[in-house]
């Protein structure tokens, strides 16, 4: 993925004093669990709410493992991510789950270009697969939601973006103009309206269909 280090060098540096996100170190570490029996999918999360639903270990699913952590990514994290993909001798790539907003986003681009400045780093980047809320996840959501909702930002999970997570998505789409590729057009056009939607909300049992979860099962 092509990415202008410039764009995005010069939004850190102007974001480092105010927002503690921007720096990797002041985040919490690395944390990995594993489920019984050989492992056939890896993944990595930001969300530690969502990850600590699966805990303790003996209620983890079988078959996978999961790294956890909030914040950009170091590079020396990255390394254990691609070391640990290596170990398990996986055929398929890291999968990232997200939400759809410019912090989750920064974080997905950070593990692909294995360096929190978004300078490739082939060395250190594992095989990476973003497996967040995209096109197809926004489309779920709208077609198994209330009647009247018709379009993603009608749905009652979404949420404004302040002004500085617009500004943010702006850098992100400039500086890695290939992310709508990665997220689909529709997820694209929804941040750029200033919405974003989490894991939390777009995975609320209240708000959708019971299909919306046997939907995503099937589908993978």
């Amino acid at each position: 993925m092509n990415i202008d280090h410039e764009i995005w060098s010069s939004f850190r540096k102007g974001i480092a004093r105010d927002d503690e996100w921007s720096s990797p170190s002041s985040n919490p570490p690395l944390t990995y669990v594993q489920g019984s029996g050989p492992c056939e999918r890896l993944y990595y999360m930001t969300k530690p709410i969502l990850f600590k639903r699966l805990l303790p270990r003996a209620r983890f699913p079988g078959g996978i493992a999961a790294f956890v952590r909030y914040g950009l990514v170091p590079s020396r994290y990255s390394v254990v991510v691609k070391e640990t993909a290596i170990r398990l001798r996986l055929d398929a790539p890291v999968a990232f789950v997200g939400d759809l907003d410019p912090y989750d986003l920064s974080v997905f681009l950070s593990l692909h270009q294995g360096s929190p400045s978004l300078k490739r780093r082939t060395r250190y980047s594992p095989p990476i697969a973003y497996l967040g809320i995209n096109d197809e996840w926004l489309d779920r959501c709208v077609r198994l939601s209330r009647p009247e909702v018709t379009r993603p930002e009608q749905l009652p999970v979404c949420i404004r973006m302040t002004d500085f997570e617009r500004r943010h998505v702006d850098v992100l789409l400039r500086a890695a103009p290939q992310l709508r590729t990665v997220i689909g057009e529709g997820a694209s056009a929804l941040l750029e309206r200033g919405y974003k939607l989490e894991l939390e909300g777009a995975s609320a049992p209240r708000f959708f269909e019971p299909g919306f979860f046997a939907l995503r099962r099937k589908s993978g």
